[in-house]
Formats: C-alpha cells, structure tokens, sequence
C-alpha cells in the first residue's frame, strides 16, 4: 500500500552537522508502533563556523580574526583589515552515520545526502573619524544548519497480545539559520580594538526555520486482527530573534628566544544570550484499516499552531596567538556554552531542554567547553604567500556522552596573482563516542 502526502514550502535543504535540533525529538507517532525504540538523536545544535582558514585552522580563531569573517569569531578584529573588500565563503559537506542496532529487532538506515551552500558574504569599508580608526562591515553569515534523513525497519511482536506487525519509521529534518549582521569595529589605541556585531536573525528576511517528516507505515496481525497502518506528521517552525557579539582584541610585541621580536594577540568574544520567538505548526494524519473487519476503520486528521519561545545560551570564548617567525604562527582557544540555559519554553510557561526533551529541573545539562589549536605556515615564493592551516579541536557532550574531536586539515589556496588574494580550501573531518560518524566537511573561500 502506498501514500503519498505534499508538503507546503520549497526551501532549500542544507546539512553539515551530524547533530539534530529541537523539533526532531517533539514528533509523537500515532500509531502503536509508538513502542518502537526510540529513534532521536538528541543533542545540541552546532554552529558552523565562518571562512575556510578559520575552520582550517580548528576554530582557533578568536585572535587571529584578520579577515573579512572577524564578524563572526571576534569582531575586535576587523581592525586589521585596512582596505575595502568583498568577500565571500562557500561549504560542503558530505557523511554518513552508523548505528549500533545489536539488542534491536530491526535496522537503522541514515540516507542524509552531502550538500553545499553559500556560507559567508560579507563587505567592508575602512574609514577614520573623530581622529579613531573605523571599521564597517555587512554580513551574511551562515551560523546553524540541521537536517538528517533515516528509516527504522522493525518488527513489532508480542505474543500474549497476538500482534505481529511488520514496521518501517521514517524521518527527515531539514533547514538553517542564518542572520544579517552589520558589524562595527574601533581602535582604542594602537594595540586596543573593540567591536560589536548585530544578529539579525528575521524569518521574513532570510527564511529561517526547519520542517520535520515523520511517517509510519505497519501491517500485519495486531490483537488477532489483520490490520494496516499509516500515519504523517509534517511539523514546521519558524524562528526569528536578535543578539549580538562582543570582542576585544589586543595586540602587542615580544622578543622570542632568539631575541627577534614577534607578534603576541590576545582576544575575546561574547555571545549574548537571546529569546527566539518560534511560530510551530503542525499537521497530523493517521488511517488504521482492518481488511477483515471494515467497521474498525479509523482515520484521524488535525491542523494546529502554537507559539513557542527558545531560549538561545550564552557562549565566550578567549584566546591566544603567537608569531614564532615570519611564516610560522599558533593559535589556542578556550570557547564555552552554557547549554543549560537553552530552554524551549511553551505557552503554558513550562520549560524543557530540548537536548534531552526532560523539564529544566531535571535536565541535567551541562555546560561545554572547546579546546581548540591551530597553526598556520606561509609558504612564500616571487608570486606571493600560500597559507598551510591545520588545528583539532575537543569538545564535551552537554549530556556528557563524550569527547567530539575534530581535526581541520591544511588550507590551499586555488589561485593567486600578485594582484588579487588566494582562494582557499579546507577540509575536516571528525569522530565522535556517541555515535559512529565520518562526516566530511569543506569550505572555499574568496576575497575579492
């Protein structure tokens, strides 16, 4: 038996992070293959970070931030670009995750197919006013992205119950976030810059939100009759806030070992915490058939909407970034996120983690911290300078399943003049204790 059900909307569908959002773990089955074990995969959303050095250098970028993408990891740092540009940084990503389904009577397929997409644009515009060194820039930064396609076949056997039900769950999630972000930058003195960024996080502006599928199919034998299920859930929220970024970035000379003196930066960055107002409908259908006994045919159907409130964390980060030589820099970084203040809040005022989907009381979620390194190499010759980045990075599970290690490989550039910058490629990849996963990620980025 097959159905088919539409689903409104034609919104472009990305993925790049192995871990799911919020909604996937809302969507209850109607039928009684509800039994069925649990398929979420719940955990917090990640970030996708901002430019193809940064993340080649593992997100160790927070005092380094000297390019157009500064906006995103520390906006102090704009200070260090001194001419106008045009800038822009593409991803892709490609995976799979395997699952562990020993003690499950079925079998877990992940079909999540590789995607790309338009990561950061940015402009910028140097100017001087009050006798202080300005910096402006608009951006488009592409800051989260969740999407995960798998099927559950099982069987449903109960023998005290006479039910013998063969099953398959399918569920798919699907869309991003992103904001528009004016940034502004100052120099206090010259080793001092302050600098703020604006999230504007506005559904009517840039489509933000995801949809969730959730189907199920069953036939077989349930209570001694012959029956056969279905039943299609399509949930879609849409998400609209505002924060902002606050950094710092100072910079000063130090003399190594052999006397020669260096560059030595320390940065910090601030993301406030923030309200998302969320718009969540959704639509339910379900048809149970009896061939044997048509009276027993029962179809359900319903329409609804609420308002939703997500409380977004607060996260900061501080680091460090030495020139051993001319060609040869390292960078360190220490970020934190405050998982526990990520709440979704309904209209009856009661607050649940959407981590764990348990009460805030309850939840027991804790904060993460990263570590992240990196190193970049200039490689100069009579065209110009090719950039060598590479950095891991260590993260924890706000439900403390585990250390998320991720390793950012070298970045190249694909060109360069002596009249134009690099383009430049990176690559990483990662693996995780919760779940097996060889997820493969890049980005690409121009300056113009």
């Amino acid at each position: 038996m097959e159905r088919s059900i539409e689903y409104p909307g034609n919104m472009f569908m990305r993925i790049i992070i192995i871990c799911l959002f919020l909604g996937w773990g809302l969507m209850q089955p109607l039928t009684s293959c509800a039994q069925a074990p649990d398929m979420t995969m719940s955990a917090s959303p990640n970030p996708v970070g901002s430019g193809a050095r940064a993340m080649g250098m593992g997100g160790a970028f927070i005092s380094v931030a000297d390019d157009a993408t500064a906006a995103s990891w520390n906006p102090g740092g704009l200070l260090q670009l001194t001419k106008p540009e045009i800038s822009a940084a593409g991803s892709f990503f490609s995976g799979n995750v395997h699952y562990n389904t020993s003690g499950i009577n079925g079998d877990i397929e992940d079909n999540s197919p590789g995607i790309h997409h338009l990561n950061y644009l940015s402009a910028v515009l140097p100017f001087t006013m009050l006798q202080r060194n300005f910096v402006f820039s608009l951006n488009y930064q592409h800051l989260y992205e969740f999407s995960r396609e798998k099927a559950f076949t099982y069987k449903l056997i109960d023998p005290a119950e006479m039910t013998n039900l063969s099953c398959r769950d399918y569920k798919h999630q699907r869309g991003s976030l992103s904001t528009l972000s004016p940034a502004l930058g100052i120099q206090i003195n010259p080793s001092l810059y302050f600098g703020l960024t604006l999230n504007i996080w506005e559904d009517d502006i840039l489509d933000n939100g995801w949809e969730n599928i959730n189907i199920q199919d069953a036939e077989g034998i349930d209570s001694s009759y012959e029956k056969i299920m279905h039943s299609e859930i399509y949930e879609r929220y849409d998400f609209s806030g505002f924060n902002m970024h606050l950094g710092f970035l100072f910079t000063s000379d130090y003399h190594n070992l052999w006397g020669t003196k260096r560059k030595f930066r320390i940065g910090g960055v601030i993301k406030t915490p923030f309200d998302a107002d969320i718009r969540h409908k959704i639509q339910k259908r379900s048809l149970e058939e009896y061939p044997g006994n048509p009276v027993l045919n029962n179809y359900y159907e319903s329409i609804s909407s609420q308002d939703l409130t997500l409380r977004m964390p607060i996260s900061y980060g501080l680091g460090v970034s030495l020139d051993f030589t001319d060609s040869f820099s390292m960078a360190l970084d220490v970020y934190r996120t405050h998982w526990e203040q990520y709440l979704l809040v309904y209209p009856s005022g009661a607050e649940r983690s959407p981590i764990n989907k348990d009460y805030k009381d309850t939840a027991d979620i804790d904060p993460t911290t990263q570590i992240r390194l990196g190193g970049e190499y200039l490689s100069r010759n009579r065209a110009g300078s090719y950039p060598f980045d590479w950095g891991p990075f260590m993260t924890r599970s706000p439900q403390r399943a585990g250390l998320m290690i991720s390793m950012g490989s070298v970045s190249v550039p694909a060109s360069h003049t002596r009249r134009s910058f690099p383009s430049i490629l990176s690559t990483s990849t990662a693996l995780g204790t919760k779940r097996r996963q060889s997820p493969c990620r890049g980005q690409i980025s121009r300056v113009i």
